[in-house]
């Protein structure tokens, strides 16, 4: 069987996005099916020990990552932003190298269990993920809300 090096796309994926923008913070499952799908293909057409998938699009890591951190795949993952600094449109390189291990974070990720990358679950409101920090009679829950994302 024939194996790749290295798979680029730029914008393909992103093409499966159009219409569904509004679906970002909670995509529905036939797009999780989809882009799945096309990135276990992708995944079977690495080479095991150090295949590299590069994708180049604009969309934001918050929104692209939950749909790669998948053990199944067998990558890690690493995100790069371009910009000159010029007021130009950001764009992600997102590098996934086969063979290596997600790290802690796209673990927790793909367990549902992440502090940093969150899909609301059609289930929950925003008002439900911060309910466990609002105590009653208390005005100063606000000052308990954890918005630390520096790692």
């Amino acid at each position: 069987t024939d194996y790749f090096d290295t798979i680029i796309e730029k914008g393909t994926l992103d093409v499966f996005f159009v219409g569904h923008e509004h679906h970002l913070w909670n995509p529905t499952e036939e797009l999780k099916e989809k882009i799945d799908l096309i990135l276990m293909q992708i995944s079977n057409c690495l080479q095991s020990n150090c295949g590299r998938f590069i994708s180049i699009s604009f969309q934001q890591p918050h929104f692209r990552r939950p749909f790669l951190a998948k053990q199944k795949y067998q990558w890690s993952i690493q995100v790069h932003s371009i910009s000159d600094g010029n007021e130009s449109v950001e764009y992600f390189v997102y590098v996934m190298t086969k063979g290596e291990q997600m790290n802690e974070e796209d673990r927790l990720l793909e367990e549902g269990k992440s502090t940093k990358w969150h899909w609301i679950n059609k289930k929950e409101s925003l008002t439900q993920l911060t309910i466990n920090c609002v105590v009653e009679n208390d005005d100063q829950y606000l000052f308990d809300i954890d918005l630390d994302f520096d790692e």
